[in-house]
């Protein structure tokens, strides 16, 4: 049996009185607006890059730009009607026909 079945708690604070209820009410949405400010700034952490990376960077960014077509953001829709933001790159070399990644 789960501990954390929804109808589980809403029994338990139910069963309890007055002032114990509000404080356990509190803690709760506490704990849930807590992991809702602290979760998504972990993921943002990360060091800046030093002049070495941006350099690597920028020569990579320039030869893709000089073998491709480069479409930034392109808004591709999903089935489920969600549109995610893609870099898409055609070669410019039309010639002959390349695969698709």
């Amino acid at each position: 049996m789960n501990i954390m079945n929804p109808a589980r708690i809403i029994r338990g604070l139910a069963q309890m009185k007055g002032d114990m209820r509000r404080i356990v009410c509190i803690l709760m949405l506490a704990a849930v607006l807590g992991n809702a400010v602290v979760i998504p700034a972990m993921g943002q952490a990360r060091a800046p890059l030093t002049d070495e990376q941006k350099a690597q960077r920028w020569a990579t960014e320039n030869e893709l730009a000089s073998l491709a077509v480069i479409e930034r953001k392109l808004m591709i829709p999903m089935r489920d009607g969600v549109r995610i933001a893609a870099d898409v790159y055609h070669p410019k070399d039309t010639s002959k026909k390349y695969p698709a990644i």
